[in-house]
């Protein structure tokens, strides 16, 4: 069976490796697998309507392009907003470590992927803060770097330095990584309703394949998304 591969954001379609990874990156907008990915269960599951409002926290380039002209509000943030101001100058500085929930208002839909594992905080306030931000029956999608053969490790010390956390956990800039616990975490800090999304189970292995996605042979990994339903819906 022929059939071309393309990006689900931009349609481009030719990507480049990353990482080792085959494929991980369009080269038209930048999207990383989980991106392509994620705009893709977005759509499959009816989640990008008009009349919503989206909080995008550490916005992809090409994903913040096409929520901007797909939903009525759209915010992006970011705690470092100097790297965004070119493509998107309304962005708006967050720190999630220590912000108030109520100066961004209420969202039906909040992303961020592979955010979490830079904070230097408590997640459980974070994740709390967050949730308290979706209208009812919002949703949260969101996605973090995962090892699932061992538990999930952090330490936010500041003395550790950028050879240590590269070598504890995968980034010169990272505070953690989550392992085989990640979701029992996740439900801890938010509660039943938050699960994983099995790619297989949403999309036909050629639909994954026309999107430049491989599915990883593991449970759950880097490329896994998790969707939060604010009220249990």
């Amino acid at each position: 069976m022929q059939f071309n591969v393309f990006c689900p954001l931009c349609g481009g379609q030719e990507f480049s490796d990353f990482n080792g990874r085959q494929a991980a990156r369009c080269r038209n907008c930048g999207a990383m697998e989980r991106t392509r990915l994620l705009f893709s269960i977005l759509n499959r599951e009816g989640v990008l309507r008009r009349d919503i409002s989206v909080l995008h926290l550490a916005p992809e380039p090409g994903l913040a392009k096409r929520l901007r002209d797909l939903v009525s509000r759209y915010v992006p943030a970011d705690i470092n907003i100097s790297q965004y101001q070119h493509f998107l100058p309304e962005v708006q500085r967050v720190d999630l470590c220590s912000f108030d929930p109520t100066t961004l208002g209420k969202f039906d839909l909040i992303i961020h992927n592979h955010v979490i594992e830079h904070l230097p905080c408590d997640l459980d306030t974070v994740f709390k803060k967050l949730s308290s931000m979706l209208n009812a029956n919002g949703r949260m999608y969101f996605s973090a770097p995962i090892r699932g053969s061992l538990l999930t490790a952090e330490n936010y010390d500041p003395a550790l330095t950028d050879q240590d956390r590269h070598r504890l956990f995968g980034q010169h800039d990272h505070v953690r990584i989550f392992g085989s616990d990640a979701l029992a975490l996740f439900r801890k800090w938010l509660g039943p309703n938050v699960g994983n999304i099995e790619s297989l189970a949403m999309f036909a292995p050629t639909e994954l394949r026309q999107m430049a996605f491989h599915p990883d042979p593991v449970p759950l990994s880097g490329h896994t998304i998790f969707r939060y339903s604010h009220g249990g819906e």
